[in-house]
């Protein structure tokens, strides 16, 4: 395990992002990882020609509510059979890779992401974005609700939106059938 970066910033995400690779056929981020993939893209117009962000971070509005809510994943017991029971729609190897990057992360590390961010609002930068882009979000608990969605897919036409019925934030494992269809189907 590396140790914790001091810097949280989405800035220093994104940059470590930038350096694996130039080009990209896709780029599909989900919750933070969609920040970053916004970010990347702001940065990097042709880094890929196609974007999918699933229930993507892209506004925080309440931080400390997210802290409190995203905290809430390391109260023990964090097992796979915890996970499981939790997100009984889950694959069972699911529940067990959600079970270790709980435990292998650091409630600090979350904390600290969405603090040294504040204010977390990518907006603008989705509103630019010059890529055909697909936003996906869930309809349980959602970090894009629908009419945030719809509302940011009208600012842009190369925004798309979709709500997965039925999904939580991890649509791709609560209702991946639906997910990937919306997904194949908006690849060029």
């Amino acid at each position: 395990m590396s140790p914790t970066s001091a810097d949280l910033t989405l800035a220093s995400y994104t940059a470590d992002v930038l350096a694996i690779r130039d080009q990209w056929d896709l780029i599909l981020g989900h919750s933070l990882g969609g920040a970053i993939a916004v970010l990347a893209l702001t940065e990097r117009p042709n880094l890929a020609p196609v974007l999918v962000l699933e229930d993507p971070a892209v506004a925080i509005p309440a931080p400390e509510f997210a802290i409190e809510n995203l905290l809430k994943s390391y109260v023990a017991p964090i097992s796979p059979q915890e996970v499981s029971r939790r997100n009984p729609t889950w694959h069972r190897e699911d529940c067990r890779i959600k079970a270790s990057a709980i435990i292998e992360s650091r409630p600090a590390m979350v904390e600290q992401t969405i603090r040294q961010n504040v204010p977390w609002s990518l907006v603008e930068e989705v509103v630019a974005l010059e890529v055909p882009t697909l936003i996906l979000g869930a309809e349980f608990e959602p970090v894009v609700p629908a009419e945030f969605g719809r509302d940011l897919a009208r600012m842009n036409p190369n925004l798309t939106f979709y709500q997965i019925g039925g999904s939580s934030h991890s649509m791709h494992r609560d209702e991946f059938d639906a997910f990937w269809a919306r997904v194949v189907g908006f690849l060029p």
